[in-house]
């Protein structure tokens, strides 16, 4: 597999908590409505947007993933809109949106915390275009059963409201990832206020219903229980053991497993759950890896774009070979990436392995399932995975 990531961005935009934290527009009233707070000025504006629009001209990995988009004029068609938006909100929407078109889920602009949002505290998942109740908070239980169908919101038929509110302000790449944060970000308002939908039941009953949100920054029980979502082992069945494995970020995660690797020792089969796992560091990857095989193992290769500006110049002016950087298209040759390296067979290596998988599995997840791929005892169930992995580059 060949990953074009290593120069791609992520437009992690906080323009009001950072570049202009200290103007009057960054935060308003505290009795102020998060959506009425006025917009930055009209050159802050203007300037947040080019300064994604440079960022990704010249770094963004995959414009051969979206051939039907013009950049230059997706920028040109966006400078009206974020001239014309009245409130911190809208300008960020806007901003959204214009990254949306890249398609890439490492690509995107996240919202300033004095305009952050919340959802109704519901897991809903996605079947067809149609999103429908799998998990529910215990002060929603009774009256949305689990399994209803969210069939409007704020009036409006689910699907079309997908189509315009959600999914033209959500940066992902394969279309299965695009629902699933679809039904993610359904019931989305301001932190603590509430979102009026309508549901049809399993047993065929239509009701409306308002709830407030409070899922990411308010602490619910649900019914049945959410997962930990935390290293752990546990054993499901006699000779079953099961890891979760949450994320590859932090420090202590290569030890933390190392010191599962006594008990798993014991275990017929092992599973692996990676289904919220988003990524993280690469070598937390690693470590896990080489416990699991008694080889060494190859990953992903990868190549970055390469922008020299002479070269730009003689390209665009009709020198054959350097043609490519007249266009913003010259690439590095491909490399490796760093294969994992063992000093001696790891101690679960040939024990049955299977890994659990969604569309949550993402970014440095996908490497550790490029690698075990050779492993034949390592098999992948669940959900296609997220479909998005690279090197983000942050700015404000």
């Amino acid at each position: 597999m060949l990953t074009k990531g290593f120069q791609q961005i992520a437009l992690s935009v906080s323009f009001a908590s950072g570049l202009v934290a200290a103007t009057a527009w960054a935060a308003g009233p505290e009795d102020q409505h998060p959506f009425d707070i006025e917009a930055p000025p009209l050159a802050d504006r203007v300037h947040g947007l080019s300064t994604i629009w440079s960022e990704a001209k010249f770094s963004f990995a995959y414009f051969d993933q979206v051939p039907d988009l013009d950049w230059d004029e997706a920028y040109r068609a966006s400078i009206p809109r974020v001239v014309a938006a009245e409130t911190l909100y809208e300008y960020y929407r806007e901003l959204q949106a214009f990254v949306a078109l890249l398609e890439d889920g490492h690509t995107n602009v996240r919202m300033p915390s004095a305009i952050k949002t919340d959802v109704v505290p519901l897991t809903l998942e996605p079947i067809e275009d149609r999103y429908f109740v799998a998990n529910a908070a215990t002060m929603l239980a009774d009256e949305v059963p689990i399994g209803s169908e969210i069939v409007s919101v704020r009036g409006i038929d689910t699907q079309e409201y997908v189509q315009t509110e959600v999914q033209p302000y959500i940066a992902q790449s394969a279309p299965h990832t695009r629902a699933y944060w679809s039904g993610i970000l359904l019931l989305r308002a301001p932190v603590g206020e509430e979102v009026a939908f309508e549901i049809m039941t399993p047993a065929g009953e239509r009701r409306e219903i308002i709830a407030p949100t409070g899922h990411f920054y308010s602490r619910h029980e649900y019914v049945p229980p959410h997962p930990k979502h935390e290293l752990g082992l546990t054993w499901p069945a006699e000779g079953i053991a099961k890891v979760i494995v949450p994320t590859f970020y932090g420090n202590s995660l290569p030890a933390d497993f190392a010191e599962l690797i006594p008990e798993l020792e014991h275990a017929d089969a092992i599973i692996l759950d990676f289904r919220f796992n988003g990524g993280g560091v690469t070598s937390n990857a690693h470590a896990l890896l080489r416990h699991l095989t008694d080889r060494p193992l190859q990953g992903p290769r990868w190549v970055t774009r390469e922008h020299r500006a002479a070269h730009r110049v003689w390209g665009a002016h009709g020198t054959a070979h350097l043609a490519q950087y007249g266009q913003l298209d010259a690439w590095t040759e491909p490399e490796s990436m760093q294969e994992v390296r063992i000093a001696r067979a790891g101690a679960l290596a040939g024990k049955p392995i299977a890994v659990l998988t969604s569309s949550h599995t993402a970014s440095t997840a996908e490497d550790f399932l490029i690698y075990a791929d050779p492993l034949e005892n390592v098999t992948r169930i669940g959900r296609p995975t997220c479909g998005s992995t690279g090197q983000p580059f942050s700015f404000d």
